[in-house]
């Protein structure tokens, strides 16, 4: 679960992404943030949390990893 208080945090980094995407390419105009991220080959931020839960998974799932289901707890 993000909190607020990480929520406002990662807002925060995506937000230094977005400034430092613009710095390295000369503040191109008319250049989306998407557009910059795909000629730097770079993930925006979320994409990236993402791929990496999925490698947890697709590890654990190999058996990569040690995964004890019973230490989670999952409230409904």
């Amino acid at each position: 679960m993000v909190t607020l208080r990480v929520k406002g945090q990662i807002i925060d980094i995506e937000n230094v992404q977005r400034r430092a995407t613009k710095f390295i390419l000369n503040y191109p105009k008319g250049m989306s943030h998407r557009d910059r991220l795909v000629k730097l080959p770079l993930l925006p931020l979320e994409y990236r949390r993402e791929m990496k839960d999925l490698v947890l998974i697709c590890n654990a799932k190999a058996g990569h990893i040690a995964w004890v289901m019973n230490t989670f707890s999952v409230k409904l």
